[in-house]
């Protein structure tokens, strides 16, 4: 299925011929890292930089040499040797430009090293320059069309430029290269990778070692820090280690904010699956230090709120299969986010019409934040959040790719073939018209009653507004992200979207119901499984409560909290709840209560 490419050795580009003949370069790492700056500069300074990376993506040649470099198939014994032998110099020193090239290297090795505050070597600096062109370029891209080569110029043109070798071997490259580049950047661009490929990729991504590795990667960013922390040098090593931590801790958040965030809770469960405990204690960890005044971070409460949100929805997605779910002490902000969290859903209650009363707790997120909540005044307070999550779901309906058949894995890039979009609601796609046609008449939330509602709701709004671009990753409420390497942050945000559309649904008497019928349909696109209750769980890190112990010795009033849930024995059943419960609502079997009774009927 995946036929390897052969680059074409006979470019005249000299990175090209770099990748290609690696074996016999007779350049070393840091040479061929100062001439690639060289001609990066040159570029950049006659023609611009949007004009650079123009030129750039659609030189097919070069991106295919790099990816053949980056991701063949090697152990980590050969990856060791690789970089011993880029290490090595043998270059013409005689020759001027060599010498200037060496010099330019050794510049970007110091830069390299200030994002990574590590000591690295020549050949460890220029895969992590690697990893850097390859996210830039990666930042936004999306497949157009299907999974084959298209005639587009830019690249990543297809799935497969991006793994040349199959997609197992791209995810054990991943895990190979980290072993030896202390950069997070590595699982950045692994994000980016699946978000392109989709599920050509995303099985083998959300196995449980990648994750783990990001996770190891996160703990040793924790210690490099905490090891700065407690130099006692002056300012200058703690500003940047401070650098430093906010360009990893970017990473970091887009790693576990977007891409874990974004999958599926059994899949979520599964990317962690032995790690779970660690997995929340790292983030208490780092929040630890990114709160910390000596590290001379820019923006601590901006860190510590998305690391105080990753850690709280990984506790909870664990109170849906542990029981009992264990204790973790943990930083103050992801107790009260998690505490916050809890008293929210455990005040939202649903009554079916056999009487019987269930609590909505820890369902998938961007479910549950549509189901309404008993103490609200009237329905205008819950509104705009479920507007917000309605338009989620339609754009992520729209753009995400998948079958929208109930139970269908393909998406259009593992398909092959065109994608058959709705020609009514131009939303819903399909793999084939088997799928559509199953869709048509599904038992819960069949297309022919969802499809006017699409229909409705975008017709109102607008298709340019609600599309204007892809769906939100600002899933935690944070402010707009400063990426310091990949430009300004856009200059809209969900939520000025949402108001403009909220209020052309409030004019045309768009209903809750409606709003909520979406919610039940999008639980099934997005929770695809029944989770196993289980009853063990890993330790934790041996030394976390020393480490505890220690920061909050110097933070004394930060002081940890246990997240303990007040009763643990309906938490691994919330899952199964929430699906019953708006598989009823579909067929009008669920009242809702917020302030006054809500009828959804029957579609």
């Amino acid at each position: 299925m995946y036929v390897q490419k052969t680059p074409n050795s006979k470019s005249k580009n000299p990175l090209s011929n770099f990748f290609s003949d690696t074996e016999t370069s007779p350049y070393c790492a840091r040479c061929i890292l100062g001439a690639a700056s060289t001609g990066t500069q040159s570029s950049v300074n006659a023609n611009g930089l949007n004009e650079f990376w123009l030129n750039l993506t659609r030189n097919l040649g070069l991106w295919t040499s790099q990816m053949h470099f980056m991701f063949s198939v090697r152990t980590e014994e050969q990856t060791c040797q690789l970089l011993e032998r880029m290490n090595r110099c043998s270059c013409p020193m005689r020759d001027p430009r060599i010498r200037e090239y060496h010099r330019l290297g050794r510049t970007m090795e110091d830069y390299i090293l200030a994002w990574t505050c590590v000591e690295t070597s020549p050949a460890v600096a220029f895969i992590s320059s690697l990893f850097l062109v390859l996210t830039t370029a990666l930042e936004g891209a999306r497949v157009k069309t299907v999974a084959k080569r298209t005639s587009s110029e830019r690249w990543p043109t297809c799935p497969e430029d991006l793994m040349p070798f199959g997609p197992k071997n791209l995810v054990d490259s991943f895990i190979t290269w980290s072993h030896f580049i202390p950069d997070f950047l590595i699982f950045r661009v692994a994000s980016q990778c699946v978000e392109f490929c989709g599920a050509l990729l995303a099985p083998y991504a959300t196995q449980p070692e990648l994750t783990r590795c990001a996770i190891d990667a996160g703990r040793q960013l924790f210690d490099r820090t905490w090891a700065t922390v407690h130099l006692r040098s002056g300012g200058v090593s703690r500003r940047i280690m401070g650098k430093a931590f906010i360009q990893q801790i970017e990473s970091f958040i887009y790693y576990f904010g977007f891409f874990f965030n974004d999958q599926p809770i059994d899949k979520k469960m599964l990317m962690i699956e032995g790690y779970e405990v660690k997995a929340v204690q790292i983030c208490s960890l780092l929040a630890y230090v990114a709160g910390d005044v000596h590290l001379l971070v820019g923006s601590p409460d901006t860190c510590t709120a998305a690391l105080a949100a990753i850690g709280s929805q990984i506790y909870a997605c664990m109170g849906q299969c542990f029981e009992p779910l264990p204790s973790v002490l943990v930083h103050p902000a992801i107790f009260n986010r998690s505490r916050a969290v809890w008293a929210e859903w455990e005040a939202q209650q649903v009554e079916l019409q056999t009487g019987e009363s269930c609590r909505s707790v820890a369902a998938h997120d961007r479910v549950l934040a549509c189901i309404p909540g008993p103490n609200a005044p009237d329905g205008d307070v819950l509104y705009p959040e479920i507007a917000r999550m309605a338009i989620n779901h339609i754009r992520n309906g729209r753009f995400d790719l998948y079958c929208s058949a109930q139970d269908c894995p393909n998406s259009m890039q593992s398909s092959g073939k065109a994608y058959q979009r709705c020609g009514a609601c131009n939303v819903a796609g399909y793999c084939s018209k088997k799928c559509q046609k199953a869709s048509w008449n599904s038992p819960q939330y069949p297309h022919k009653s969802l499809c006017k509602i699409l229909q409705n709701l975008v017709a109102i709004a607008s298709f340019d507004l609600i599309f204007s671009h892809p769906p939100s990753q600002n899933l935690f409420a944070m402010p707009k992200r400063e990426l310091t390497f990949l430009g300004p942050p856009p200059s809209y945000s969900l939520d000025d979207i949402v108001n403009l559309v909220i209020e052309k649904w409030k004019q045309a008497y768009v209903t809750t119901p409606d709003l909520f019928y979406i919610a039940g349909w999008a639980s099934h696109r997005t929770c695809s499984a029944d989770l196993p209750t289980k009853t063990e769980c890993e330790p934790g890190y041996e030394d976390y409560d020393t480490k505890i112990a220690e920061l909050t010795q110097r933070t004394k009033t930060l002081k940890p909290e246990y997240l303990i849930p007040e009763d643990t024995t309906y938490l691994a059943q919330g899952y199964k709840l929430v699906r019953s419960m708006f598989d009823a609502t579909s067929n009008g079997a669920v009242v809702v209560r917020s302030g006054d009774f809500i009828s959804i009927p029957a579609q």
